[in-house]
């Protein structure tokens, strides 16, 4: 069994950063049924559902459904697009994938389909490998929106990879999105206060030399959804003892002191796919900065892995 990692972050991007996990090529649904998604799929913080078609198994691996089939070779990912409109949608999928040892370009012309739908036929290479893929992306009037991307070896694809697609858009249902539970829980914990990140290290060395770095992370979390971001990193380095005699090969030589610091505002989102919430930040620039949201056992907060101290806001009134 063949296993090629990549990170697409380019296909369809919306307003938040996508991140679809590929594994290609040679896949059976053995290698998806760890946490195996049920055939029908309810996605109330994106305001959607829809039906993993017969003979497919699915597990949601981030903020993207990643399906296996037992006899259909390749793999088939449906994931949230914020496009606005057809003509944006096609736009984004016309300029192609380039990433890793991921080429796509597209073979034709994409179609648009009445106001809501756009799809398309991709061709590549996967580190050296011909590849062959079938995309369609729905609009959303209510929000957020879907996209469905199958992709298998050249050889091995075929209009059956199309037709596996059109069954999941078919299932497609659009509806008002609502917080999830989880999303409810991040939102009552986190919404209002600030997250802070501290770090001290110090050391010295037989001469009595010391060297210390601190840093501090700040982001506070305003209930009218804006952040605002705070970091300050330091280093001092003393180079001897100054309390050595004079002459001494220990004696004070100097100080080194470097300070930085770093500001930023916009807004921020938290939402939740299964179990597994995240916390988006959209800068002023309009880069996105997304975080896994989790906790530990005893209740402590952490953003992708790094614990942060929940106090008291010191920018929001």
């Amino acid at each position: 069994m063949v296993f090629l990692w990549f990170f697409i972050e380019s296909l369809f991007k919306g307003t938040l950063c996508l991140k679809i996990l590929v594994l290609i090529l040679i896949l059976n649904a053995s290698d998806v049924s760890a946490q195996q998604l049920p055939q029908h799929i309810e996605l109330p913080e994106l305001g959607l559902s829809f039906d993993i078609p017969e003979g497919w198994t699915g597990q949601l691996d981030g903020e993207t459904i990643v399906m296996g089939h037992e006899r259909i070779p390749g793999i088939m990912t449906a994931f949230q697009n914020h496009s606005k409109s057809t003509d944006e949608l096609k736009k984004l999928a016309m300029e192609g994938i380039i990433d890793g040892g991921l080429q796509l370009t597209p073979s034709a012309e994409f179609t648009v389909n009445g106001e809501h739908k756009v799809s398309g036929n991709y061709i590549g290479t996967l580190n050296g490998t011909e590849v062959k893929s079938f995309a369609t992306g729905l609009i959303n009037g209510l929000g957020v929106g879907v996209n469905v991307v199958i992709i298998a070896e050249k050889n091995e694809f075929s209009e059956v990879h199309a037709e596996e697609v059109g069954k999941l858009i078919q299932s497609v249902k659009f509806y008002e999105s609502r917080d999830s539970e989880p999303t409810m829980l991040w939102k009552k914990k986190i919404m209002g206060k600030q997250l802070k990140y501290l770090f001290t290290h110090s050391d010295s060395d037989y001469s009595g030399s010391t060297t210390s770095f601190s840093e501090r992370r700040t982001v506070d979390l305003c209930t009218n959804g804006r952040y605002y971001y705070y970091s300050n990193t330091s280093n001092n380095i003393n180079v001897g003892n100054s309390n050595a005699p004079q002459g001494d090969i220990s004696a004070y030589k100097g100080s080194v002191f470097t300070d930085g610091t770093g500001h930023a505002e916009g807004t921020y989102q938290i939402y939740s796919l299964g179990n597994n919430s995240f916390l988006a930040f959209t800068t002023a620039e309009g880069d996105i900065i997304e975080y896994d949201l989790s906790a530990d056992a005893n209740g402590h907060t952490y953003l992708d892995g790094t614990r942060y101290l929940v106090l008291p806001s010191e920018k929001c009134y």
